[in-house]
């Protein structure tokens, strides 16, 4: 995902919308995968300020929670990345 991303998200017990900014794909991939984790609410995410698809949206988080998955299980399991990616099928 290339170009400025923007993600807009309530954190868990408030009400205001925060928004991250960045041109860097990693960074809006951690960021979202920290939002994820702390169940925040990710109301959009935005690519040069227009909407993402529906499907790219639920591409975007999947990628995410896999990653998440991901080192669950290898820091659970004590495995390494190959092992998880053979046992699991998830790609780091």
């Amino acid at each position: 995902m290339s170009g400025k991303l923007s993600i807009c998200y309530v954190v868990q017990g408030n009400t205001d919308i925060s928004t991250h900014s960045t041109d860097s794909p990693a960074e809006a991939e951690e960021v979202i995968m920290h939002l994820l984790l702390s169940q925040s609410q990710i109301r959009s995410i935005r690519r040069e300020g227009a909407a993402l698809t529906c499907r790219e949206f639920d591409e975007v988080l999947k990628k995410a929670a896999e990653r998440i998955v991901f080192e669950i299980l290898r820091g659970s399991l004590s495995l390494d990345s190959a092992e998880v990616r053979a046992r699991f099928c998830l790609a780091a």
